[in-house]
């Protein structure tokens, strides 16, 4: 399971280290992969600005990542755990936070209330306390939407877990929403009694999926390319950059002739570029005197390389991350260093 994108959004996310300390011995998803789940939550508010189905949005991401297990695990723990730490991210942008918990509908302390008027981050809320918009001081953040109705156990297991967020420590929470973790045939019980309204549209979305799958087996098995050609086209790009500034450089890097034939899916690729995406991302800006080229123009190349691979919406919309946090720092990196790069991260992908 690959770490987490510590730049995302142009956030720095060692600071969730911090907060979160320590790692409870019976959890079994990690603090990792909670940022992880926090990221891709952030990035779906900030690309469709509704409330989510939490199972439906889990399933697609854990099959679109590739991570280990069922959805299950990660909606469970999102929902018992990492659910009531939102709220005290405080290294996340006050409105990223409420538009975390906005899209999840999770209830808002008033605590939390206060401290979005105190910042002048405008939100309304329904009769259950859930934020049902939002309109952030710099107005980036302008989202509103209906949350879906719940029933009658939901919420009252909603103000029980409300009333708990108040009176006990977050320790103590934890402690609880673990033992919750380990109870499974509750959970599948409350999951039943939850999603009976709706049960119709789960066995459609489920065929859809499996579908789904079954198409991408497919193109995973019949859509191969040699990486010696993306080593052509990438080379062939930067040299027409070169051309544009009026440098005549040549590419002194090449791959190996067993790189070059070995044959990637187009999953593989798209890991690569998204590789290289991130390690471009997080280069320090060159400033010394050589031959370097704009960030934001080689994050456009691989944004524009990915975007007629079919499926792992999630994936290309970190890259799409990356490339609007770069439209606005304009840095550079150094040509020879890009090229190396390319070539290690391609004879990477050519032993996977």
């Amino acid at each position: 399971m690959e770490d987490y994108d510590e730049n995302h959004l142009g956030i720095n996310w060692k600071e969730y280290l911090k907060i979160v300390p320590t790692e409870h011995r019976n959890q079994k998803i990690g603090r990792s992969m909670q940022i992880q789940m926090l990221q891709r939550l952030l990035d779906e508010g900030l690309q469709n600005q509704e409330p989510i189905v939490m199972d439906h949005f889990w399933r697609k991401i854990v099959d679109e990542e590739q991570w280990e297990g069922g959805f299950k695990p990660y909606n469970d723990h999102y929902s018992h755990v990492l659910a009531k730490k939102v709220e005290k991210l405080i290294f996340l942008p006050i409105e990223y936070r409420a538009l975390i918990l906005f899209i999840t509908s999770r209830v808002v302390t008033p605590d939390f209330r206060n401290q979005l008027e105190e910042a002048e981050c405008k939100c309304e809320y329904d009769t259950r306390r859930r934020i049902v918009s939002i309109l952030s001081k710099d107005e980036k953040i302008k989202v509103e939407g209906r949350h879906r109705k719940a029933n009658a156990k939901k919420s009252r297991k909603t103000q029980k877990d409300y009333e708990e967020e108040e009176d006990e420590k977050e320790e103590n929470d934890e402690e609880e929403e673990n033992e919750k973790e380990e109870n499974d045939e509750e959970e599948e019980n409350d999951e039943k009694e939850e999603n009976d309204e709706k049960e119709e549209d789960d066995e459609k979305e489920d065929k859809d999926d499996d579908d789904n799958e079954k198409d991408d087996d497919k193109l995973k098995k019949n859509t191969a390319m040699p990486i010696g050609k993306i080593y052509d086209n990438l080379e062939c790009l930067l040299l027409v950059y070169c051309k544009k500034i009026k440098f005549d450089y040549s590419l002194m890097l090449g791959l190996n002739q067993e790189s070059r034939d070995k044959k990637i899916t187009n999953h593989q690729m798209l890991k690569v570029l998204g590789k290289l995406t991130k390690s471009v991302a997080e280069c320090p800006d060159e400033k010394r005197d050589l031959v370097k080229i704009d960030k934001f123009g080689i994050l456009l190349i691989f944004n524009s390389m990915v975007g007629v691979i079919p499926g792992y919406e999630n994936m290309k919309k970190s890259m799409k991350r990356a490339l609007e946090v770069e439209c606005g720092r304009e840095e550079q990196i150094s040509l020879e260093l890009l090229v190396g790069k390319i070539v290690e991260k391609l004879e990477e992908s050519s032993k996977e």
